[in-house]
């Protein structure tokens, strides 16, 4: 399976072509040399007029046309090129956009072939993320889970548990001593805080209880 750096790289070297009209976004038949077209209707007309000045990444109202596989591929290699994504949440936002289901089931089977869209290489980047950010990261098990995937057989996650209760305390210290709370009962309000940054019941609970003792 290709790196991703390479699967991105290749992917922006795509969407530079296609900016380029070099790519191949369009229908054979609409392409052909010497191909007629028919004037627009008024009601296309009206559709051209509305969608003026509209951004590159901004989908057409849904039952457009151009709602196509080859559409939904290209919108899916633009955010791959920014950020990892999961199939879910690739399935979301194009039903946002106005794809049908089985165009968006096609243009995902695509991404996924090409290494653009890996589940599990979406699931070790966001334990490492939230580790990074000195955030809990029993707050993403249930997202992990829903794409078939067991937590412990990620790399990042078993490193991450392996280090024991402390280690996580010690994390839920540092972001309460950061971000500490504004609440009248402090040791309420961090434990809450806590649970919301995807620690779990029982360290937030040890954390919060240290941190209120101690000021």
């Amino acid at each position: 399976m290709p790196a991703r750096d390479e699967v991105i790289a290749g992917l922006r070297a795509r969407m530079e072509a296609i900016s380029r009209g070099e790519g191949d976004l369009g229908a054979p038949e609409a392409r052909a040399e010497g191909a007629v077209c028919a004037p627009p209707s008024a009601d296309q007309a009206r559709r051209a007029r509305r969608g003026e000045g509209r951004g590159v990444d901004q989908e057409p109202a849904s039952g457009d046309s151009e709602l196509t596989p080859e559409r939904a591929y290209q919108k899916i290699l633009r955010l791959a090129a920014t950020r990892e994504q999961s199939s879910a949440r690739v399935r979301e936002r194009l039903a946002r956009d106005g794809y049908a289901p089985e165009v968006a089931e096609e243009a995902l089977a695509r991404a996924v072939r090409a290494s653009a869209v890996d589940d599990r290489r979406y699931a070790e980047s966001l334990v490492r993320m939230r580790i990074a950010a000195g955030k809990g990261v029993e707050g993403v098990v249930g997202e992990i889970e829903q794409l078939g995937i067991d937590p412990w057989s990620l790399e990042a996650y078993a490193e991450y548990r392996e280090q024991g209760e402390d280690a996580d305390v010690a994390r839920a210290l540092s972001l309460l001593e950061r971000r500490p709370p504004r609440a009248k009962n402090q040791r309420d309000a961090a434990f809450r805080k806590l649970v919301q940054q995807g620690f779990s019941t029982s360290t937030a609970a040890t954390a919060a209880r240290r941190w209120a003792e101690g000021r």
